[in-house]
């Protein structure tokens, strides 16, 4: 808070009706009245204001603090950079140089043809390149209903023509749904008559691809594919059921469920002229093959038992034998003759799917001992 002014007497404020003034009385009068005048006070500029009203000593401290915050020097008396009226010339004179580089730029920019106003038509480079350089972080191309980038064509107003007629042409067109455009034609005469309009695939949904699609590496689908066109887990063209080219095509989530006519569908199966074509897969070197519950071999030796059974001279012996598969199993015998010369014959067959039977005879003569026979029953795949 400011320092009441220098000479000032704090007055008597309690007088009664039979208080008598004295000298004493009056001079203090007096010398108040000249102390609010003449005498010297210490302001202090720290005090901000806390409204419209408020004590001499307070607005006098308010006007001095908004004098600093107003000149921002050091202190409130200190004399400013800029007076006011230096500043409105500063102003006035940044004003009309900004008011030139304004008409300066607006002279640089391109012009209808014949005037002076804003460019209202087309613009054009007359050099071998030309470059629309932004020196800030966006520059936009907009357009209400559709924006072109051309590569050897040009709008006249009512077509399309190619600047040079012995090349090709192309556009691609970014389109209120989301998706773009790529329009295509070879060399040919003017107008433009496109060849292909086909749409960039977006992640926007409700496209179509209707030529073919050539890949050098691996096809990712992370998502369905959908019906469509009436066929279901296929990519189709005009209707018809294509192939897929591809070095590989990787599925991280199944087709759509639906079998197909032909196509990949459910899971990765294949199906080829209504039949589901087995999954198969090499390991180490093996051709698998993925019956539904485990991964088997494709063809090869399921197993191998052998034995070695002892035959009367004449008769039939039947040896059991783990289950076998009959159409894919062969039986294979060697056998031992005695030392005293019995010829005889052994005949060895599957009965079913767990009996072996060895049956012996002797044409040539009855045959008085028994013999060892090795047999071994091998299952293939």
């Amino acid at each position: 808070m400011s320092t009441a002014p220098t000479g000032w007497q704090n007055p008597k404020t309690n007088w009664a009706s039979a208080d008598v003034p004295t000298p004493s009385d009056f001079n203090r009068i007096e010398n108040n009245i000249n102390a609010i005048e003449t005498g010297n006070r210490t302001l202090d500029p720290a005090q901000s204001p806390t409204g419209n009203t408020g004590t001499l000593r307070q607005i006098l401290n308010w006007i001095v603090n908004r004098i600093k915050a107003i000149t921002g020097t050091t202190n409130w008396w200190d004399a400013p950079v800029k007076s006011i009226s230096q500043l409105n010339t500063d102003i006035n004179a940044a004003l009309a140089a900004a008011q030139a580089a304004q008409s300066t730029a607006d002279a640089a920019l391109p012009k209808s043809a014949g005037s002076a106003n804003p460019l209202t038509g087309d613009l054009e480079f007359n050099k071998a390149s030309a470059h629309i350089k932004g020196l800030i972080d966006y520059m936009m191309v907009s357009a209400k209903t559709e924006a072109y980038l051309a590569s050897n064509a040009y709008w006249d107003g009512t077509r399309w023509n190619r600047h040079d007629t012995s090349q090709g042409a192309a556009v691609i067109v970014p389109l209120r749904d989301g998706t773009f455009e790529v329009r295509w034609v070879g060399p040919g005469a003017n107008p433009i008559t496109w060849a292909q309009q086909s749409k960039i695939v977006t992640s926007a949904g409700g496209q179509t691809i209707s030529g073919s699609i050539t890949l050098g590496g691996n096809l990712t689908i992370s998502g369905n594919i959908q019906k469509d066109s009436g066929h279901v887990g296929f990519l189709t063209t005009g209707g018809q059921a294509q192939d897929i080219k591809a070095k590989s095509i990787v599925l991280s989530t199944s087709f759509s469920n639906n079998a197909p006519a032909n196509g990949i569908y459910s899971q990765g199966d294949i199906n080829y002229k209504g039949t589901i074509l087995p999954q198969l897969r090499n390991n180490g070197g093996v051709l698998e093959f993925y019956d539904g519950g485990t991964w088997k071999p494709v063809g090869g030796i399921k197993s191998v038992q052998r034995g070695i059974a002892t035959v009367a001279q004449v008769g039939t012996l039947n040896v059991a034998i783990s289950s076998v598969n009959m159409s894919k199993a062969f039986v294979n015998i060697s056998q031992t003759q005695k030392s005293n010369g019995d010829g005889y014959k052994i005949r060895a067959r599957l009965t079913s799917a767990t009996n072996l039977e060895l049956y012996r005879w002797n044409p040539d003569m009855g045959g008085t001992s028994d013999t060892l026979v090795a047999w071994e029953v091998i299952e293939s795949y």
